[in-house]
């Protein structure tokens, strides 16, 4: 009765004959097949996608049975598997049934978990269709009869697995969509779909699996949910009462403190710009001296959310948890709301009364004050450098690589989010250590054989040696254990801007060799 209310639907309507809250597999409807809807996985399926909104899929070809799962709702979020036999044809339309903000690219059936409460249901079905979910840290399990809702001659089914904020007008967390979302609005667009062929079972090529282009890094996931994972004590931590978190991962700003309680509401102020005057935010008494964007979460609700230049913006992800001894965190995309990546951003963490007209709390104000009043002073903030983020770990900061700061990588720049630029393996930070060209893969220093091995030689070595450095090679008879590296050239040999060749003699066992690169006035 719960499912049919929530679908707009009353007792006797077709939807009802077709659905079964609760009963295992298809009940007396083999048009389900043997899978068993008891919230708990069922053995042997495969699990497809293994990030974000993990995917677990099987096709049962005999009866036309998809069963699909993923996590359960939970930590204040409401989860949904969304289906179409070809996502381009749906007009994207706002989210059916559930009041959430954005559209979905789908006109197909989709099954939700809500997280307040064990509900679970299909909408939009028009087939025999099954589902149940249990408590947190379990499944949501769902099947459906794809030949009834499609036809037999079905190869293919578009998946997409989303997570919305709870609240009514809560919004899509794009950054934890399965599969990854293409440009991390609140939509759920066409190219946003996953594309199991239902012939072989797997996830097909030319749909976005959540793998980063070829060459790129994969970013580090920030997992919105109140509950501050392993991945997100971040680069910046500070304690206190109220400690503050902070990291950058090449696109988004993550930011995390306590949750509300005890009286009063908590905000996470983010400013490129702290010397603005402004006054305190939500009413609350007093002055901020820099106010831009903030995080807020209030005492006496469960709301959290973004306020980008003040106004209440729910486009990018915050959680808290329902009760108190969690997080309140959020992202935001640094390029979108700051028109690029800046040299450094300003932080703090600031407690006011819940009131309207609430005070300050300075005792807990993070970094603490320098002025003890009811204001947040300009010199009250941390300051996130950018400078320290690397996203590819190749030695050279993403600020330096991408040099106009907007996020994608243009001629002239090494890839912020690749090691090695020009493919010629080594890395672009050793490129410019060693005086090399990292978008010319001609251009850099390889210690390479040059030429077979001859009954005089051991081996025939050869490297571009730059003016600007010194070079020595070295040697080991195996890569195990510790291994002993021994000189072949006695002393550095200096760069001369062209190709060195050194003649190997005293190697009498194959092995391994190394060159070592230095300044010429080291």
């Amino acid at each position: 009765s719960n499912a049919l209310s929530t679908a707009s639907l009353s007792t006797g309507s077709g939807f009802e004959s077709f659905f079964y809250t609760g009963a295992s597999g298809g009940g007396d409807n083999q048009a389900l097949g043997s899978y068993v809807m008891d919230g708990i996985l069922d053995p042997g399926v495969p699990q497809l996608i293994f990030n974000r909104m993990i995917l677990y899929a099987q096709f049962d070809p005999a009866v036309g049975a998809l069963y699909l799962a993923t996590y359960d709702a939970g930590e204040g979020n409401d989860h949904f598997i969304f289906l179409d036999d070809d996502p381009t044809d749906s007009t994207p339309e706002a989210f059916p049934s559930w009041n959430k903000i954005g559209t979905v690219a789908s006109d197909g059936p989709f099954l939700a978990d809500e997280n307040d409460n064990d509900f679970i249901a299909w909408y939009q079905v028009n087939a025999s269709a099954n589902a149940k979910t249990g408590p947190n840290d379990g499944v949501m399990e769902g099947v459906i009869n794809l030949y009834e809702q499609y036809g037999t001659n079905l190869q293919y089914i578009y998946i997409a697995v989303a997570p919305y904020q709870n609240p009514d007008g809560g919004s899509l967390i794009p950054d934890y969509l399965t599969p990854a979302s293409t440009d991390l609005d609140q939509n759920i667009d066409a190219d946003e779909y996953l594309k199991l062929n239902l012939v072989t079972g797997e996830i097909e090529g030319g749909s976005n699996t959540n793998a980063p282009p070829p060459g790129e890094v994969v970013l580090k996931q920030y997992i919105i949910n109140g509950q501050l994972n392993d991945l997100e004590l971040a680069t910046l931590q500070r304690d206190g009462a109220l400690p503050l978190y902070a990291d950058f991962n090449g696109e988004l700003l993550y930011v995390a403190t306590a949750d509300a309680g005890e009286g009063n509401d908590h905000f996470i102020f983010v400013t490129d710009d702290p010397a603005v005057p402004a006054n305190a935010p939500w009413a609350k008494r007093g002055s901020n001296q820099g106010l831009k964007h903030f995080l807020a979460d209030e005492n006496d609700s469960d709301f959290s959310g973004w306020f980008i230049n003040d106004s209440m913006d729910l486009s990018h992800p915050a959680a808290t948890t329902y009760n108190n001894g969690g997080y309140l965190e959020g992202t935001l995309n640094v390029i979108d709301v700051f028109g690029g990546i800046p040299d450094r951003l300003y932080l703090a963490v600031v407690p006011y009364e819940t009131a309207d007209g609430g005070a300050l709390v300075s005792t807990y104000q993070n970094p603490p004050p320098v002025t003890t009043n009811e204001d947040l002073e300009s010199d009250e903030y941390y300051v996130l450098e950018f400078s320290q983020f690397d996203t590819d770990g190749d030695g050279i900061p993403d600020i330096d690589e991408d040099i106009n700061r907007n996020g994608v990588r243009d001629p002239g720049e090494t890839g912020a989010r690749i090691v090695d630029t020009d493919g010629d393996s080594l890395s672009d930070g050793d490129e410019n250590l060693s005086g090399g060209d990292p978008l010319d893969p001609t251009v850099g220093t390889s210690l390479r054989q040059a030429a077979p091995p001859d009954q005089d030689h051991a081996a025939t070595l050869q490297w571009m040696g730059f003016t600007s450095s010194t070079y020595q090679i070295f040697f080991a008879s195996n890569l195990i254990h510790t291994p002993t590296w021994q000189p072949v050239n006695p002393a550095p040999t200096p760069g001369t801007g062209g190709v060195h060749t050194l003649y190997v003699t005293n190697a009498t066992v194959e092995g391994f060799y190394r060159i070592q690169i230095l300044p010429a006035d080291n």
